[in-house]
Order: structure tokens, then C-alpha cells, then sequence
């Protein structure tokens, strides 16, 4: 697999080498991974967006898709612009790198307005991004367009869907690309120095090394220690936030090693005590409409048949895509169709990590 970074630190991993610079190097032995569930999905909905073929996607990614794109139009139009107007010179999913090629990075989705910018970052994983205004990654990435375009105002934005907030934005003017600029060179300083630190914690999910890194591994022994004894000790509630923090960083690299093991064994290795189990299989509907004819041929009304049937609201809101509708006015005749006709449901809560 061809590193497009070419071994270099790349945007996107800059707020977890902020928070642990010896994972730079800690990675760099380690093969590239094909990546989790989230990083599959998140790829697969980046470039339907990219290349503008959201229908390509299954049900639930398209949803999210078009989510990115509603909240990212939003966040244009505050800018000052029409999404559908095409006023704005925008580039898409191109990888800039600064001088001497230090690091590099890949927006997402960037507006250039003569010395304003606005750069948009998708983030569809349920865990939610640190806020714009303190966002490492988007910092490096106004200092990439500062200096390729020579913009002083640029404006930097967070969208995802799944997570709180769904988006988050703020502003850089000159003062502030200077101040990205030192605070990313003291970064990359601490990452490539000899024997640079490491510390566990949320940010080990995006590290190749986390399976293997012995600060990693001395969080999973902590917890391994507390589980043998079959109870919590008693906790304050900032130490029940430390065991939280462990957890997650244990649940991780649990993960990843199950992740490997899978991987080996398709590929023909016996692991002892282990097997692959064999998926379940789903049957799906591919013809609805023939299926109403049969069932109707035995008896079944229609109202009957409705009953059994769940709508996609995906799927229509592509129906009403291919009538022509676009944007806003997909989601008016969305309300229209579906007012006073729906329910909602709400699951169990879930913690979740406070950026």
C-alpha cells in the first residue's frame, strides 16, 4: 500500500500526537491498517461525497452523507455564500504539504473567497471531534491554506452528524495563523525528537502502535488487576472518570487485537482455542412489488401488507432527489410527506467523553 503522506506526520493526526508525541515514531514499523468499522465507513462516505455519489452508499452511510452535506451547505451560506450558486472557487480531498515537506494534509472541503478561506472537516465516527477553536488538525490545516493561497481570514468548521456538537466553528486572522504556526513547529519538534514521551490514553484508538505500546499495555494491566479481584474499589468520582478514560483505551486495543487475530485466521492461520465463526446470514427483499402480488394472491390487503413494510426514509428522500429537488427543498417536502406520521424512539443512554 503506497503512503501518500510519504512517511511524513500528516493534519490528521496531530491532535493525538499533541497529547502523545512518541507515537509518531512509535508507528512508523507498523504496517498500515486497513482500519476499524468507523474508518471503513468514514472513508467510504468521504469519497462517495467527494466524487458526488452519495446514492452509491448503503441506507444508513447515505443518511449520514447527506447529513455532512446539509450541515457543510449551512456553514457556507453563513460564510456569506450560496453551496449551489458556484461563486466560490472549492477544492475537494487535495493533500498539501508545507515547506520542506514537514507534514501534510488533506482537506476535506475548502472555499476560496480571495483572502478568505473556509475549510470544512467531516467527522462521521460516533466520537466526537475536539471543538474547532482548539482543534490542532484544523490549525494545521489554516496554516496549509494561508500559505498556499495567501489568505489571512480563514474560517475552520467541524461537521459530524454523530456526535455533540454537530458543528463547531471558528475563525483564524492573521494573529492566529501565526500562533498556529508556532504551536504546530513545537509539535512537530517534540514528535521528532530522540525518545520523544508517550502517554495512554483516547487518542491510542488512532494509533497503529496501541496494540503493542507498553503505556498502552500498563493501562490494560491496571484494569486487568481491578477485574481479578471481581469489584470496583470505592471511587471518587474523578477516579471513576480515570477508570473511564483506562477503559476505553483497554476496549480499544481489545479490539484491535481481535481485529488482527480475525484477519490472520481468514488468511489460513490456526490460532489454539480459537475459530472463526461463521456469519449470520440475513434474508433481504430485492422486489416488493412482486411480493405484494403473492401475498395478495393469498388473502393479504394492502393495508395488511403496509403493516409488515418499514420506509427508508433515505430512500425516499432520493426519490424526491430524482424529481429534482435539492437541499433545503428536499427536507420541506420531507416534513410535508411524513408530518403527524411518525414516532420517535429513544435508547438507553450512553457516556460519552466530554471534548
Amino acid at each position: 500500500m503506497t503512503d501518500e503522506r510519504g512517511g511524513k506526520p500528516s493534519a490528521s493526526s496531530f491532535n493525538r500526537l499533541l497529547n502523545c508525541p512518541g507515537s509518531w515514531q512509535a508507528e512508523q514499523h507498523i504496517p498500515a491498517e486497513d482500519g476499524g468499522s468507523d474508518a471503513v465507513t468514514g472513508t467510504l462516505i468521504h469519497d462517495a461525497i467527494a466524487r458526488q455519489d452519495i446514492e452509491s452508499l448503503a441506507d444508513e452511510h447515505r443518511a449520514v452523507a447527506y447529513e455532512c452535506i446539509q450541515i457543510r451547505d449551512e456553514i457556507v451560506r453563513d460564510f456569506g455564500g450560496d453551496p449551489q450558486a458556484g461563486q466560490y472557487f472549492v477544492e475537494v480531498e487535495r493533500r498539501i504539504w508545507w515547506r520542506l515537506k514537514l507534514f501534510s494534509g488533506q482537506c476535506d472541503y475548502v472555499v476560496i473567497d480571495g483572502p478568505r478561506a473556509l475549510i470544512v472537516d467531516y467527522k462521521t465516527g460516533h466520537v466526537g471531534a475536539p471543538p474547532a477553536e482548539r482543534n490542532l488538525q484544523l490549525a494545521a490545516y489554516a496554516l496549509l491554506i494561508s500559505h498556499e493561497y495567501g489568505c489571512d481570514e480563514i474560517h475552520v468548521a467541524i461537521v459530524q452528524p454523530r456526535a455533540f456538537p454537530r458543528k463547531s466553528v471558528s475563525v483564524y486572522r492573521w494573529a492566529d495563523i501565526q500562533a498556529a504556526e508556532e504551536a504546530v513547529t513545537k509539535m512537530l519538534h517534540n514528535a521528532m525528537a530522540e525518545s520523544p514521551p508517550r502517554n495512554a490514553g483516547e487518542w491510542c484508538h488512532y494509533c497503529r502502535a496501541r496494540a503493542t505500546c507498553p503505556e498502552a499495555q500498563s493501562v490494560v494491566k491496571h484494569l486487568v488487576s481491578i477485574a481479578e479481584t471481581g469489584e470496583l474499589p470505592a471511587t471518587t468520582p474523578e477516579e471513576m472518570a480515570q477508570l473511564l478514560d483506562r477503559a476505553n483505551i483497554a476496549k480499544r486495543i481489545a479490539q484491535t487485537i481481535f481485529d488482527q487475530a480475525k484477519e490472520r485466521m481468514i488468511a489460513g492461520e490456526d490460532i489454539p482455542g480459537y475459530r472463526l465463526k461463521p456469519g449470520s446470514k440475513r434474508k433481504t427483499i430485492i422486489d416488493p412489488n412482486a411480493v405484494f402480488t403473492r401475498a395478495a394472491e393469498r388473502g393479504i390487503t394492502q393495508e395488511q401488507f403496509l403493516g409488515a413494510v418499514s420506509v427508508s426514509t433515505g430512500k425516499l428522500k432520493g426519490a424526491l432527489r430524482e424529481q429534482g429537488l435539492k437541499g433545503k427543498a428536499i427536507d420541506e417536502a420531507m416534513e410535508a410527506i411524513i408530518d403527524g406520521l411518525t414516532e420517535i424512539t429513544e435508547t438507553q443512554p450512553s457516556i460519552e467523553k466530554i471534548k
